[in-house]
């Protein structure tokens, strides 16, 4: 949903193409191709894991600290669960290729925990709850 608002918003940007004195719209493709940027995706992501190297290596007397670490008990409501701030923060993990046991690990290595969110930042690690899916021949 957010990949359609970044494109929606881009295509506003750059407006229109005109070739053979008609005006189409600009394809996925070209609208990449002019706005050379990390996605909105991507950005979030890495700051998702940014503030999660800061909260793991905090104390863990502290409430974020707390936040992370806490297991829910009880009942849960009706329907589907809520998109959580620590579920996404375990799927950027996993889509990392890192696991949550050595957060904590690799979070104290200020620099190499630095090139994992330099990493996430790139475009070749791909979404896993938002797939964006390109139309056949554009």
């Amino acid at each position: 949903m957010l990949a359609v608002f970044e494109r929606r918003i881009l295509c506003r940007i750059f407006g229109g193409a005109l070739e053979n004195s008609v005006w189409r719209i600009r394809t996925n493709r070209e609208l990449t191709e002019l706005f050379d940027s990390t996605k909105v995706l991507e950005e979030l992501r890495a700051r998702r894991l940014q503030w999660l190297g800061h909260v793991a290596r905090m104390p863990s007397t502290r409430d974020a600290a707390r936040a992370w670490e806490i297991q829910h008990r009880g009942s849960q409501p009706l329907g589907r669960p809520r998109c959580r701030w620590a579920d996404k923060s375990k799927e950027d993990l996993r889509a990392s290729g890192l696991e949550a046991d050595t957060l904590r690990t690799l979070a104290n290595d200020r620099a190499k925990w630095r090139s994992i969110v330099q990493e996430a930042r790139s475009p070749h690690i791909k979404s896993l709850s938002i797939p964006i899916k390109t139309k056949t021949g554009m």
